[in-house]
């Protein structure tokens, strides 16, 4: 019992003690009271000092008994204090992507075309934390009407909105994340939101290169090139237009629309002479030819 008890101090103190251990700690407890007779175990908030009686007859040393009644204490801390950070993260979660769902919905309402959730159905009543249609190129005039834009272009922000909850690197980041683990939706989702929140953001061109991109993950080849020619019209010399350019040539090919995919490569071409997408795009125009 006296080895039982060091080696329990020993893993309370050290910090790292898991829910198991909590459950062993409580009953080394209980069988130090049935020893006892049942008699209380005395804390540094009820008495100052351990009985020298007690510590006897649970056979351990009075510092030992008391160290071990403060990582008992500690561990209850402990434990409600994780708990308080799993609920506020999840409650921080739950939120975030109602917002992102319901800012995706807009964006596509107002482009005309059906919105695809993003995220599954959240229950209203969350707790609060305790403590593919061919074209060579999008509409003229559609680009914008009324302050509303196709997903993909920049968007100015809504009034009221002067406060955003995470910032434009953090909200950046997350879709990334997505975009890597091939949730496709939930990116979809982010970099329309990082577009609406931060038009002004020095990443606007890899955001609408990226939203494509998530866009194409999900098999929407018609809304993946809507959001690189608009890339390319408000991003022409940027770096990663030389790559939306090639993405519109490989993937207005895979719609079949050829003269399309042709312009897009003899723009890649006159745009980016010396770029690697360049050479790729002179090898697809002659496999076209």
């Amino acid at each position: 019992m006296r080895r039982s008890a060091l080696g329990i101090v020993a893993l309370g103190l050290c910090g790292c003690a898991t829910q198991a251990n909590y459950v062993d700690l409580e009953r080394d407890v209980a069988l130090l009271k049935q020893r006892l007779g049942a008699a209380p175990v005395a804390t540094p908030q009820a008495t100052p000092a351990v009985s020298a009686g007690v510590a006897e007859a649970a056979g351990v040393a009075p510092t030992e008994l008391l160290d071990l009644t403060i990582a008992v204490d500690q561990l209850h801390a402990d434990l409600a204090d994780v708990r308080g950070q799993v609920d506020e993260l999840s409650f921080a979660v739950t939120t975030f992507t109602q917002n992102a769902d319901a800012r995706l919905a807009v964006l596509e309402e107002k482009s005309g075309v059906t919105p695809v959730p993003a995220f599954p159905a959240t229950p209203a009543n969350a707790a609060p934390p305790r403590g593919a249609a061919p074209q060579a190129a999008p509409p003229e005039g559609a680009r914008e009407a009324d302050g509303v834009v196709l997903p993909g272009v920049k968007i100015a922000p809504r009034k009221g909105d002067e406060t955003s909850p995470v910032s434009a690197d953090t909200a950046y980041s997350l879709a990334m994340a997505d975009l890597k683990r091939g949730r496709y939706n939930l990116a979809a989702a982010g970099f329309a939101n990082f577009l609406e929140q931060y038009p002004e953001s020095n990443r606007g061109p890899e955001a609408h290169f990226w939203l494509g991109e998530s866009y194409r993950g999900q098999g929407l080849a018609s809304r993946a090139v809507k959001v690189w020619e608009t890339q390319a019209e408000t991003f022409p010399k940027h770096k990663t237009t030389a790559t939306a350019l090639l993405r519109l040539g490989e993937t207005y090919r895979g719609m079949d629309n050829i003269p399309a995919a042709e312009d897009a490569l003899k723009r890649l071409i006159a745009r980016f002479p010396v770029s690697d997408e360049a050479q790729q795009a002179k090898l697809i125009l002659s496999e076209l030819r």
